[in-house]
């Protein structure tokens, strides 16, 4: 189980009175925003059950402080908290908010990314209504720089609409050629987190797979910009490709020795294969 890292002194921006307890809290790191983030904000005010969107900020210096302020100041759902060194990694600013997270809900979601309030919304009364399943998982649309929606992108083999084994999603997520879900489509139970800790995107997913089943909503919920065209992009995509085989040592059974090793190589294999991919074309698959 991972712990929650540690984190550097920060401050933060709590707006005075009381606010109501959410059902969802909305958990946002920020970094110099603002050029698609006004998008995410309008997305995030259109929820219609008790929130809290916890912004995390490291270390903007471009203008998205003053404007969160500005939102907090007329919006008592919404908190902000600084840090006061830049961590550099969004996992670090996603435990930061995680740690002062009031909801028995949570979505972890990008800053350049948007919601279908609708479909979050149903997402966390389809938790509530369902006992079995903690995660529930709606479609992703992938969007480009100019936010046009160019391809829906769904879990292969899976019926939306329905409940999938958190075994069967397990061996899907392993086999499928690209990761088919982000984490801004996933509405999360606390108490999963409480079971595998503070993981986040594809080792949460592999991780609460052997602890829980997930309900699959047939509808968009998350609008993914997809913007890697640059080199920063490139080398993400090819960190977060060698990141898979490590996860591939740590969750497929170590009883399974030629099993680990072909799932290394494939997916070794898929990531060149994407990182080549990229260079032709900013719409990575």
């Amino acid at each position: 189980m991972s712990q929650i890292p540690d984190m550097p002194q920060t401050t933060s921006d709590v707006p005075p009175g009381d606010r109501v307890k959410p059902i969802l809290s909305v958990i946002t790191p920020t970094y110099n925003s603002m050029r698609y983030f006004k998008e995410t904000v309008d997305s995030v005010l259109q929820l219609g059950i008790p929130y809290e969107w916890i912004l995390v900020d490291d270390c903007s210096s471009d203008g998205t402080v003053e404007y969160v302020q500005g939102l907090a100041r007329s919006n008592a759902n919404i908190v902000l908290l600084r840090n006061e060194t830049n961590l550099c990694r969004p996992p670090k600013s996603y435990a930061r908010g995680l740690g002062v997270a009031r909801g028995r809900y949570v979505l972890f979601l990008d800053h350049d990314d948007t919601i279908a309030a609708s479909a979050v919304q149903n997402a966390v009364e389809k938790l509530k209504e369902s006992p079995g399943p903690r995660v529930a998982i709606s479609k992703v649309a992938y969007m480009d720089a100019a936010s046009h929606v160019y391809k829906v992108k769904t879990i292969p083999f899976a019926r939306y609409g329905a409940r999938i084994s958190g075994k069967r999603l397990f061996w899907t997520l392993l086999f499928s050629p690209t990761y088919p879900l982000k984490q801004g489509a996933v509405v999360i139970d606390r108490e999963i987190l409480a079971e595998v800790g503070a993981l986040f995107d594809i080792e949460f997913m592999l991780a609460a797979s052997l602890h829980t089943d997930f309900l699959l909503l047939d509808a968009v919920g998350l609008n993914y910009r997809n913007v890697g065209s640059s080199y920063s992009s490139k080398l993400r995509l090819r960190d977060q490709e060698c990141y898979w085989i490590r996860l591939v040592n740590t969750y497929v059974p170590g009883n399974l020795p030629g099993l680990r090793l072909f799932f290394r190589t494939y997916k070794w294999m898929l990531g060149w294969g994407k990182i080549s991919y990229s260079c032709i074309s900013s719409r990575r698959i």
